[in-house]
């Protein structure tokens, strides 16, 4: 029983760890492709 409940602890711990760093990678590479469409733009006008 203790067993079980610690498991369903460490994966909610686990979701709560990952899901602000996948948003968080998400983020980043959406910006620096923004940023890299917006250089390439810039370059052809």
């Amino acid at each position: 029983m203790i067993c079980s409940s610690f498991h369903i602890i460490l994966q909610t711990n686990l979701s709560f760890v990952v899901v602000p760093t996948f948003k968080e990678s998400i983020y980043k590479v959406q910006t620096s492709t923004f940023f890299r469409i917006m250089g390439s733009l810039r370059q052809l006008t």
